[in-house]
């Protein structure tokens, strides 16, 4: 039986819905076109009256229209104005919450990384400034940053952070290996995240056979972006030759075990306490990624 009732409703909803939609995306708009020009002419009456301009103006339109001009907000448009000559372009999907999260970066490519994962990833104003407060763009390797100022390819692998931040509620429990996986399955999305785009998690203490003995991959991944299997493996001292000898060792099996013909070969993620500069110079790294953790008290919101 067809039920008209029901198609109407939902006909209803989805009109109203997008046409709410299409209303506060417009009002984000004219909100930024509005500050950005408020803005642009406070930069240009500065040069001619200097800084004193800005609160005679704001005690002018304060009592105009209201506590939303003070000069406080004043200066926050006339920086805004500045941020959009630097970046080149207004972005309308930012709100202007994003925008005053973006203010106090002076660094040109770093606000443009800002606010490449502010679209990428749909941040809310709150995570966009969660990121920033870690200072995830200086993890960047120098290599990456390099590569995403000049708009060249990202091999997989080379967004990931370093150090990775692991969150925890307790700061005093005895530090193992175990202890340290278990931290980051407790906050798994957030590391995820932070070692690039396309993630996903397949198992942990993965058990493969190495002659007659049986061996564990810490953590097992997948990377649907890069179409290959991913072994994290995690280490709790310094970076040591070894280490890399035995994710090697992981990868190759994988290869042969699980990966086929249609995936790319599987890389390594090597996680340690720290980097040893000259053993990492004896080591031939190939499609294997090192990086430090550091443990941090466990916040609710993510990283």
């Amino acid at each position: 039986m067809n039920d008209n009732y029901l198609d109407h409703i939902r006909n209803e909803i989805i009109t109203t819905e997008a046409k709410v939609i299409v209303r506060e995306y417009k009002n984000n708009l004219d909100k930024l076109t509005r500050n950005y020009n408020i803005g642009k002419e406070l930069t240009l009456a500065g040069k001619h009256y200097g800084e004193s301009i800005v609160k005679k103006y704001a005690n002018i339109l304060t009592k105009e229209f209201g506590k939303g001009y003070k000069a406080a907000e004043l200066r926050k448009m006339r920086a805004f104005y500045v941020l959009i000559q630097k970046c080149g372009a207004l972005h309308r999907t930012l709100s202007w919450n994003h925008y005053l999260k973006l203010l106090p970066l002076n660094e040109i490519n770093e606000l443009n990384y800002y606010i490449n994962i502010t679209i990428r990833d749909n941040l809310s104003y709150r995570n966009l400034s969660l990121r920033i407060k870690s200072d995830e763009y200086h993890r960047l390797s120098p290599v990456t940053r390099d590569k995403l100022e000049t708009n060249k390819k990202i091999k997989s692998g080379e967004e990931v952070l370093n150090p990775i931040i692991v969150r925890t509620n307790n700061l005093k429990e005895k530090f193992t290996e175990k202890v340290l996986q278990e931290m980051i399955m407790n906050d798994l999305s957030n590391f995820l995240r932070q070692l690039g785009s396309g993630f996903s998690f397949i198992d942990r203490e993965y058990k493969v056979q190495i002659g007659n003995t049986f061996n564990y991959i810490d953590i097992l991944l997948y990377n649907y972006i890069r179409n290959c299997f991913v072994v994290v493996e995690l280490k709790i001292t310094e970076l040591k030759k070894e280490y890399l000898g035995q994710i090697k060792t992981y990868m190759n099996i994988v290869d042969k075990e699980i990966k086929k013909s249609t995936h790319n070969k599987t890389i390594g993620i090597l996680i340690t306490k720290e980097m040893n500069d000259f053993e990492v110079s004896l080591i031939d790294a190939n499609n294997v990624y090192k990086t430090t953790f550091k443990i941090e008290l466990n916040k609710s919101v993510n990283i």
